[in-house]
């Protein structure tokens, strides 16, 4: 889809959300607007079950006051293909726990298990895995969000 890989984080929603997991999916930013981008993403977010759990606010000039709305920063970026980038220490500077692929300068900002988890770029069900124990455990949630 693009470098960002926002479909990664709706097919894996899916995944939990058949599995009993009430979770939600908000994406804001530029990169998915625009006809067939944003259009794919609600598709897939229908097909995945998640209509009513899928929400896609476009292009924001509030981001602080989103991310402190989020209980995790999702960015499933592909390898090779991201430089660095800013909205996850944004997120951390806001007190939000942080899941991303370790790629370019992601893990510099992220420390695996003390602010957030990295899983590898290529790894659909551990990153699956890791939304999961993200999901299901506010406590964690809390902790890695206060260690950012």
């Amino acid at each position: 889809m693009d470098r960002k890989r926002p479909d990664w984080l709706v097919r894996a929603a899916g995944v939990l959300r058949r599995e009993g997991i009430d979770i939600q999916v908000v994406l804001a930013g530029n990169d998915f607007s625009g006809g067939a981008k944003a259009a794919e993403l609600a598709a897939l977010a229908q097909r995945e079950g998640l209509a009513d759990r899928y929400e896609y606010l476009g292009p924001r000039s509030d981001v602080p006051d989103i991310l402190r709305g989020l209980d995790v920063l999702v960015l499933a970026s592909e390898r090779d293909k991201e430089a660095f980038p800013r909205i996850v220490v944004e997120a951390m500077a806001c007190g939000v726990p942080v899941l991303a692929t370790a790629v370019a300068g992601i893990p510099e900002a992220v420390s695996d298990g003390e602010t957030g988890l990295l899983v590898d770029p290529d790894d659909f069900d551990g990153f699956v895995a890791a939304l999961r124990r993200l999901a299901m455990d506010e406590e964690l949630r809390r902790r890695y969000g206060a260690a950012s």
